[in-house]
């Protein structure tokens, strides 16, 4: 308390003398203590500048710092762009003189080399792109507009591009918006996002295993469904995952042929496993760039309701497994319908299923939102049949328990969360169990077959009609008018119930020529 005592000896000259020193040795930036770098724990650290550093860092620098490759449109074009020299700008093609001209609703990007007449393409929803191709600089042709998550375009002829973008509906775009909104690569996207690794995956409980004969891909979104080329003399087994967790939802066995996986009802990854037939070493995981992944186009969304034949079940003697070349499969690629398979094994309307949910059709339902639905199929009947469920009719009251009532609910169901869903009812194939004594072909098998409660497959096919026809909705008669006939049943339903692989093939063709309206080649 003594110094407070103390009297101000100097004068106002001196404290502003003393506040200028201050001042100037807090502006003093050559560092006037003479601190040096290991003082603050900067000893390891480099005198670099920011763009020194930034012309040293590569691109497998980031992707081991991130753990995966990076998915930006410039990175994983063949041409390096940046702020300085973009890759997009205003404007459009002109469709007489094939020159550039300005345009606030569309983007075009500078000229491209594409040599070997194939570059990736894919934009968010909201924003269509087409490809102007070259030969040279000199305009070849132009592709049309549409959206697509990622699809290959190709032109053999052409050996450069130029990418177009505009918004649906079509207003007012920039550069930025362009660059933000579109991915172009000179390969597929999957196979860009795709590392693979020595070793296989237990496709039951999704752990990794050590396995010299096999290579393992990491998780894999699995958006609107993936194109998988198989390599000959090699073997791919998809397994899929609800996520990023080693829980198994769904899995096939490995498959020899190309094949298509689509999302399951809530499965969102896949990984794949790769081995040879042969059963043969693999020294080199680079073998994967045998395997070409592709996403599946998007189009209009197809939600396909149904039993164990729907969920993709085949047969091949008295075994029984299910396949990706299952008939719903086979309609989507032919269609390019964007499918989600909301197949049960064992379900029916009224019965529980064996499979998944384990839920009949009515309560499976409940946890789906078909808002986003263009087109669902329902696909149920056998099961019923075969396990005597109460039929009921079109008087049933609506989730009653009985066949038709639950199948009023699902519809309803359907209608409330999209009324303009387009709904079409495929009747069940005609079959006679797995024990195959349920008729035979004296009865038209399972058609003339009679169970206490759900009567014959004959009487439930009419119930199914019945209900479709007081709702106005589109039947494909499956039962009647398919590949599976009174001769042919035998043959092509191995275990009495599920068809074999090249009938499941035969039906999807039928099937998609009734559920789309454009040609189906």
């Amino acid at each position: 308390m003594a110094d407070s005592k103390r009297k101000l000896t100097h004068s106002a000259e001196d404290i502003d003398d003393i506040l200028d020193s201050a001042d100037t040795h807090i502006d003093n930036q050559s560092n006037p203590h003479g601190v040096t770098k290991v003082q603050v724990g900067l000893g390891n650290v480099e005198n670099k500048s920011s763009a020194a550093i930034r012309s040293e860092i590569t691109a497998s620098n980031v992707t081991s710092a991130l753990g995966f490759t990076p998915l930006n449109a410039n990175s994983l074009l063949a041409q390096d762009y940046s702020v300085d020299d973009p890759l997009w700008q205003n404007g459009m093609i002109d469709s007489t003189t094939h020159e550039i001209v300005e345009s606030t609703k569309q983007c075009i990007t500078k000229l491209m080399a594409v040599p070997d007449g194939e570059i990736y393409v894919g934009c968010n929803e909201g924003y269509q792109v087409q490809v102007v191709w070259y030969q040279g600089d000199t305009y070849d042709t132009l592709a049309a507009y549409r959206y697509t998550p990622m699809r290959s375009w190709t032109r053999n002829s052409a050996d450069h591009c130029r990418v177009m973008v505009r918004k649906s509906p079509a207003t007012d775009i920039t550069p930025e918006e362009a660059y933000a909104n579109v991915i172009i690569t000179p390969h597929s996207i999957v196979e860009h996002s795709t590392t693979w690794a020595s070793g296989s995956i237990n496709s039951n409980t999704g752990a990794e295993a050590t396995q010299n004969k096999r290579i393992r891909s990491s998780y894999i979104p699995i958006g609107n469904g993936i194109r998988i080329t198989v390599p000959n003399g090699g073997k791919i087994l998809p397994i899929m995952f609800k996520d990023q967790t080693p829980t198994v939802e769904y899995s096939v066995a490995f498959q020899t042929q190309s094949f298509t996986i689509y999302p399951q009802k809530d499965t969102q990854y896949i990984r794949l496993v790769f081995g040879y037939t042969a059963e043969t070493e693999i020294t080199d995981t680079a073998v994967h760039a045998q395997v070409r992944l592709d996403y599946v186009d998007s189009n209009a969304k197809w939600y396909a309701l149904g039993d164990s034949i729907t969920q993709g079940y085949h047969s091949v003697g008295s075994s029984i497994g299910v396949t990706p070349l299952s008939w719903v499969n086979v309609a989507a690629n032919k269609t390019g319908l964007n499918l989600r398979n909301l197949g049960v094994g064992g379900s029916g309307f009224a019965v529980a299923g064996t499979q998944l949910d384990k839920l009949n059709a009515k309560d499976h339902v409940d946890s789906i939102d078909f808002s986003g639905a263009d087109l669902v199929t329902i696909a149920y009947g056998v099961n019923d049949w075969k396990y005597n469920a109460v039929r009921g009719d079109i008087n049933s009251a609506v989730g009653d328990g009985t066949i038709c009532g639950n199948m009023r609910y699902i519809i309803e169901k359907i209608l409330g969360d999209n009324p303009l869903a387009k709904i079409i009812i495929l009747t069940p194939l005609n079959c006679w169990g797995t024990t195959k004594d349920y008729g035979d072909q004296s009865t038209n098998y399972g058609l003339g077959y009679s169970f206490s409660n759900s009567g014959t497959l004959e009487q439930v096919y009419q119930a199914l009609v019945d209900v479709a026809d007081y709702y106005g909705l589109e039947v494909i008669d499956a039962t009647h008018n398919s590949v599976v006939n009174r001769i042919s049943l035998p043959s092509l339903l191995d275990d009495g119930v599920h068809p074999t692989i090249p009938c499941h093939a035969q039906l999807g063709t039928e099937i998609a020529r009734r559920i789309w309206y454009e040609e189906v080649k």
